[in-house]
């Protein structure tokens, strides 16, 4: 646990990519791939796209973790491995910093929350040039000795980077709500 006001060097981010190559190297891991997002970006630099043509894992070793889906026609259950919320804040290299008002906390990343990037308007469901720039140009800056943007960011700042524009947070909804309709429908 750090203070939320820490200043992090390059040493604490290339321990946070020691340890996130470690995490990918498991076979469960390659559910991010299918997943998107930086999850998805941060996942690429290590696990094969072929891992995810592997199947699950079957192994969790919280219960309830795995993801199925009942197909209630024929009564069959699909699973698949799902990561949990612990391991998707370590591959985007989460710390819980206290905020030094008792025992209150906050969350600081290198990479935005899977759940912050799905929920903002700069998700565009699948990743682009736009997107790999923005990136690029995020890793450049962790990477600049002098850098004051170098450690992990609060979550207000991911939520204002990822935000996006109006027009697409409600395109995004518009799609989202179709698609339902069309699985309800169809399935």
């Amino acid at each position: 646990m750090q203070l939320s006001d820490a200043q992090f060097t390059q040493k604490d981010y290339d321990n946070y990519a020691r340890e996130r190559s470690t995490l990918l190297r498991h076979p469960r891991v390659r559910i991010a791939l299918m997943q998107g997002g930086f999850a998805w970006r941060l996942c690429a630099l290590i696990v094969t796209f072929e891992s995810v043509l592997q199947g699950p894992t079957g192994w969790n070793p919280v219960p309830g973790t795995m993801f199925t889906v009942h197909d209630p026609k024929t009564n069959e259950i699909f699973v698949d491995d799902e990561l949990t919320e612990v391991e998707l804040n370590s591959i985007t290299g989460t710390y819980v910093c206290l905020t030094g008002l008792g025992a209150q906390t906050a969350m600081r990343s290198w990479f935005p929350l899977s759940s912050t990037f799905e929920a903002g308007g700069e998700d565009y469901r699948r990743w682009n040039d736009y997107r790999e720039d923005d990136f690029q140009r995020h890793l450049a800056e962790i990477c600049k000795p002098t850098s004051e943007s170098r450690g992990p960011l609060n979550a207000k700042k991911w939520q204002d980077l990822m935000r996006g524009t109006k027009d697409m947070r409600q395109l995004k909804d518009v799609i989202e709500r179709w698609s339902e309709n069309f699985i309800k429908e169809n399935l």
